[in-house]
């Protein structure tokens, strides 16, 4: 019964942290859409970096949709690569 209990607060442990995760893209994504409503911002950026962006938005969103299936380290490391390269770089330039 303990093992039991056990192995039922790893699962919920994993859930907990994907849910997380998925959240915190999400967020990530939303941010990303407003910046680039944001009119001060869109006339700053190049077309190349607005087409990197709407990229990097279409791919987490894709993960988004079908993250049940994808692994939680596939998820943190798009977040990762998100909140680093896109932007950091790219919209916090001009937020």
């Amino acid at each position: 019964m303990i093992r039991e209990a056990e192995n039922y607060r790893i699962e919920d442990e994993k859930f907990l942290r994907k849910a997380n995760v998925m959240n915190a893209l999400d967020l990530c994504v939303y941010k990303m859409k407003n910046a680039l409503k944001n009119k001060e911002v869109k006339v700053k950026l190049s077309s190349k970096e607005k087409d990197r962006i709407d990229r990097e938005i279409t791919k987490a969103t894709d993960l988004l949709d079908s993250a049940q299936q994808r692994e939680i380290d596939v998820l943190e490391n798009h977040l990762k690569e998100l909140e680093s390269s896109i932007f950091q770089q790219i919209i916090g330039r001009y937020v």
